[in-house]
C-alpha cells in the first residue's frame, strides 16, 4: 500500500521475535523499506505480555530525520525525545492508546492535562514536531479518547517559540483523517552559539 500511493505509514502492533513479544510501531515509507521499533517503557500491565525494547529508532527520510516513540515513551520520558533531537530528528511519530476515564466527572479535562498539555510541553521544551495518533471509541470497557494531533514549533511575534496544534486535538473525538502541511525548518533547537 505505500509503494502503491508513494507514502509513508506508520502502525502500531504486537511484534514476535524469536517468541518474545513486544509493543512494536513499524514503519514501511514509500518504497516499501520496513522498520519497527520495539517499546522501550512499556507501561502498567504491559510487562505482563511484553519485553521492554532495547533501541530508539531514527528514520532517515527525504524530509530528513524521525523518531519513533509509543505512548508512554512520550508522555513520561523526556531524555527519549532529547535524544532524538540531538541526533537531529524534528519529527516524532508516536502512535499512542491513550484511554479517557470517562465514568468519572471531568475526564475529558483530565485526559486534555495528560495527553495534549504533555505532547505540548514535549514540542516546546525541545522544539520538535509531534504527530500523534491515538485509538478512539471503545474496546471492551475501555474507552480511548482519540484527540490524535500534530504540533510543533511555532516563531510569534516576540521571536519567541511556542508550541502549536497545526492540526487535529482535544475536539476530535470519532475517527477522521487528519492532514496538515509543516515547515520541519521550525524544528531547529536555538542555541546559544558564541562568536568566533
Amino acid at each position: 500500500m505505500a509503494k502503491t500511493n508513494n507514502i509513508s505509514i506508520v502502525f502500531g502492533m504486537p511484534e514476535r521475535i524469536d517468541n518474545k513479544y513486544y509493543n512494536s510501531a513499524v514503519f514501511i515509507d514509500e518504497t516499501g523499506a520496513v522498520n519497527s521499533y520495539r517499546k522501550i517503557h512499556p507501561f502498567g500491565n504491559e510487562k505482563i505480555f511484553f519485553e521492554r525494547g532495547e533501541e530508539p529508532l531514527i528514520i532517515d527520510t527525504k524530509w530528513g530525520k524521525m523518531g519513533l516513540c509509543i505512548c508512554y515513551d512520550t508522555y513520561q520520558f523526556p531524555e527519549l525525545l532529547r535524544y532524538y533531537v540531538a541526533k537531529g530528528c524534528r519529527l516524532i511519530l508516536n502512535p499512542t492508546a491513550m484511554v479517557e476515564e470517562v465514568n468519572i466527572q471531568n475526564s475529558r479535562k483530565s485526559f486534555e492535562n495528560y495527553y495534549i498539555k504533555s505532547l505540548e510541553y514535549a514540542s516546546l521544551c525541545n522544539e520538535v514536531f509531534i504527530a500523534s495518533a491515538n485509538l478512539t471509541g471503545y474496546d471492551g470497557d475501555l474507552y480511548f479518547g482519540g484527540a490524535s494531533a500534530v504540533l510543533g514549533p511555532q516563531i510569534t511575534p516576540f521571536a519567541e517559540v511556542d508550541s502549536h496544534i497545526y492540526a487535529g486535538g482535544i475536539e476530535f473525538k470519532q475517527e477522521e483523517v487528519i492532514t496538515v502541511t509543516i515547515d520541519l525548518h521550525l524544528a531547529k533547537r536555538r542555541l546559544f552559539v558564541p562568536d568566533a
